[in-house]
């Protein structure tokens, strides 16, 4: 985990953070809706944040956040499938208190468009995803134009695809499986995705599929935050190296990872 110091802690008010009143968290927190968090997510980015079978939402983030609100007496409520490039929007506009959806922290903007970044709390890599019988193997052949990529639409990852394999075609798609999908069938040539979600889908459902190139330390996850909610990103921040000081972080990565992360 990310050992970044956080600037501001909670406030002296909820000293170690505990839960606020419903009237007080109103006041200082400004939520949309009383006594709940609302979360803008796009439920798209598995194990983070996705649904199951039955329609479900599941995931680290999912439950992170449910944990994180408890500690802070809220309720949480989502705005679900919030693209991530849409979650800037949903925060200025005033329908979400903070955006949560395996975000990247360069796939938000600054505070320079009403957006402030909490606290980075987790690294992720960047792997390209190929058919396992793929004729290309190596990371230079797939800079080419015969070669159509699948990325998340306006993503860390299209980004880098843009910077590292220029020449590629670029098929933005919605969710990560409709990319892997198209992996699959011969659709796309291949697919970009953080490595966390590659590893839980490949060693799942898509076992015909295979890792070519890997990026270690490739970004950052963090949770983001209209302007003007200081207070709230702080508190949040606070409740997460709770957490982590606590063990519940290396538990829930356990769950979804298999492992405790680097």
């Amino acid at each position: 985990m990310i050992g970044v110091a956080v600037a501001l802690m909670c406030g002296a008010a909820i000293a170690g953070c505990k839960p606020r009143s419903m009237r007080e968290a109103q006041t200082v927190y400004g939520l949309v809706n009383p006594g709940t968090l609302t979360v803008a997510c796009d439920f798209a980015s598995p194990p983070m944040n996705f649904y199951d079978n039955s329609g479900a939402p599941r995931g680290f983030e999912y439950e992170l956040l449910q944990t994180v609100a408890d500690r802070l007496g809220l309720k949480v409520k989502y705005i679900e499938d919030t693209s991530v490039k849409d979650i800037p929007a949903a925060l200025n506009e005033h329908k979400a208190d903070m955006g949560a959806s395996a975000i990247v922290v360069s796939d938000v903007g600054t505070v320079s468009d009403g957006v402030i970044i909490g606290r980075p709390y987790m690294a992720v890599g960047r792997d390209l995803i190929i058919a396992r019988d793929a004729e290309r193997t190596d990371l230079d052949d797939y800079n080419d134009p015969s070669v159509t990529i699948a990325v998340d639409a306006e993503s860390a990852s299209e980004n880098w695809v843009r910077n590292r394999l220029p020449k590629a075609q670029i098929a933005q798609v919605k969710t990560a499986d409709e990319g892997l999908v198209g992996v699959t069938e011969g659709t796309y040539s291949a697919a970009v995705y953080d490595d966390v979600t590659a590893s839980y889908l490949l060693s799942g459902t898509y076992t015909n599929l295979m890792v070519a190139n890997h990026v270690h330390n490739a970004g950052q996850y963090c949770f983001v935050y209209p302007e003007g909610s200081a207070t709230l990103r702080d508190d949040i921040d606070q409740v997460m190296q709770d957490l982590e000081s606590e063990g519940y972080i290396d538990s829930l990565e356990t769950k979804w990872f298999g492992s405790v992360l680097d």
